[in-house]
């Protein structure tokens, strides 16, 4: 059911009922008490919105002692917390003119998977272009803190300085295969358009070629700031997320990693989803 508030901004400022504090509610929050709210009746409907002006619960008034109101919570989009505001809700309009509607307030989710195409350029002795890819899985934690497993896997094609004194370039390619473990957060997350960043750390397996031969790599004639085996990565990011829908969110990050000792910038996009 779709309820539409009444003159919301309104309401916030001047309704006692929307300066309420003290919002305390059971540990299932289905039963929340408000003190100083002597405008409330036994039977009106209301609405708990967040700082944003978000609404995050709809309720109904079911008993009165003094100044302090008993709201059974009847739908919740998210955790009510003590500093909360409640409002008077209708859902008519008032005299004709088209009802005011409200924003409704969606907790993220704890558990998200997805997917990462990054077009990057990478210092191989010269810099090259390159790409990667990601699948990676968070777990969110404390408000916009979240945990994130990420499964890396690069590729590198051209051709190199592979010494100071040559000015001759020999071809090149390099695969890599990466773990890593970080750290996130993000900003607005209930918003249509959030910002998130990620750092990373972690270990990629590196198989690299110059001239279609592996020995100048693992003998260092070809100083090309890797070596072929597993050498220590990071990663790190910022970029926004566009929410789609309930559950989807496209991803756009500017990105930088190093393996070894080459660095790599990259802009890449995205796809997310909820599992949950």
């Amino acid at each position: 059911m779709r309820y539409h508030l009444l003159a919301a901004s309104a309401l916030c400022l001047l309704s006692p009922a929307a300066l309420a504090k003290s919002l305390q509610c059971n540990s299932r929050q289905t039963l929340c008490v408000i003190s100083g709210s002597n405008d409330l009746t036994i039977g009106d409907r209301v609405g708990v919105f967040n700082e944003d002006g978000q609404l995050v619960a709809t309720a109904e008034v079911s008993r009165m002692r003094g100044d302090r109101r008993s709201l059974a919570i009847a739908s919740r989009t998210g955790r009510i917390e003590r500093d909360d505001r409640v409002a008077l809700l209708d859902t008519s309009a008032i005299d004709g003119a088209e009802p005011v509607e409200y924003q409704k307030y969606r907790e993220p989710a704890k558990y998200e998977i997805g997917t990462n195409l990054a077009y990057s350029t990478i210092t191989l002795g010269d810099s090259l272009p390159g790409f990667e890819a990601s699948l990676y899985v968070q777990m969110r934690k404390w408000g916009g803190w979240q945990f994130t497993g990420r499964f890396v896997a690069d590729a590198v094609n051209g051709k190199t300085s592979i010494a100071d004194s040559s000015s001759d370039k020999v071809p090149l390619t390099m695969r890599g295969f990466g773990l890593l473990g970080g750290v996130g957060y993000e900003w607005l997350r209930s918003q249509p358009l959030s910002v998130r960043v990620e750092a990373a750390v972690g270990a990629m397996n590196v198989s690299a070629l110059v001239d279609r031969s592996a020995e100048p790599v693992n003998d260092g004639t070809a100083d090309i700031h890797v070596k072929n085996g597993t050498a220590p990565m990071a990663r790190w990011s910022i970029g926004g997320v566009h929410q789609i829908g309930d559950h989807w969110h496209a991803h756009v990050d500017l990105a930088e990693s190093i393996v070894y000792q080459a660095f790599s910038n990259m802009i890449s996009i995205g796809l997310s989803r909820d599992l949950n």
